[in-house]
């Protein structure tokens, strides 16, 4: 992840504060003809759009609680927005039910220049 000024925008649907009664998977979901959307938009057509839903709320959070990630309604001068995609992908477990949901957001680093945008990167390793 590239470190510097980093500011996000994200889209209505991700900024409203929500409360999910029932969205989290409980019982694995037979499915077989389930893709992973390539897009929201795709997800927001799906008949699991709340579970999607509550999957990008479920990232953005953990994002914000380590510190790499929050929401800004103005830019602050000289800064850019560092543009983003989300990924959404269906977990499988070993019978091939749906057993999650995951929506993760991805930086385009690439749209960064190095020594305006970031000063140096850090890489998590596990």
């Amino acid at each position: 992840m590239k470190e510097g000024r980093r500011t996000s925008c994200t889209p209505s649907f991700a900024s409203a504060k929500v409360t999910f009664a029932g969205a989290a998977l409980t019982d694995p979901i037979d499915d077989p003809n389930v893709k992973d959307p390539k897009t929201v938009q795709e997800a927001k057509s799906s008949i699991y759009w709340t579970y999607w839903l509550a999957a990008i709320h479920e990232e953005l959070e953990s994002l914000e609680v380590k510190g790499v990630y929050n929401e800004v309604d103005q830019l602050p001068p000289g800064q850019k927005v560092v543009e983003s995609k989300w990924v959404l992908h269906i977990k499988q477990d070993h019978e091939g039910l749906i057993s999650r949901l995951k929506a993760h957001l991805v930086v385009k680093g690439f749209t960064q220049i190095p020594g305006q945008d970031f000063n140096y990167t850090f890489v998590p390793v596990a």
